[in-house]
């Protein structure tokens, strides 16, 4: 997240997904840790599922997805709830397979230029 500046992450256990870690997420965690002094320099990320928000869902998307049909994927649903924050692609879009990548609203431009470079 440091590195590349990322700001959305998938928390996966032996390659099973299980959240999405957020900096809001993060900053949850941490709050909660400085509440009940619990703060463990050894605390791996795994702690880290019971703080993700509720509106923070993914859709697990095939490799096979169109961008297209992705672009979609981040469109209000029908019920009036909320898009999703993330795309997870993996090789056939289970959530028990490793992340092949993520797709956030953010990269929504780079879609659409993609979709342009191909006219």
């Amino acid at each position: 997240m440091r590195r590349h500046h990322y700001s959305q992450f998938p928390i996966c256990d032996d390659r099973t997904y299980r959240g999405l870690l957020t900096t809001n997420c993060i900053a949850c965690w941490l709050a909660h840790r400085l509440a009940t002094d619990e703060i463990v320099e050894g605390e791996t990320v795994g702690a880290a599922p019971e703080f993700v928000e509720p509106h923070d869902r993914v859709i697990h998307l095939s490799r096979k997805t169109t961008v297209p049909q992705a672009i979609k994927k981040f469109s209000p649903p029908a019920d009036g709830g909320l898009p999703p924050t993330a795309l997870i692609i993996t090789h056939s879009g289970k959530p028990h397979e490793s992340p092949l990548s993520l797709v956030v609203a953010d990269d929504l431009p780079v879609l659409v230029a993609a979709m342009g470079a191909g006219t």
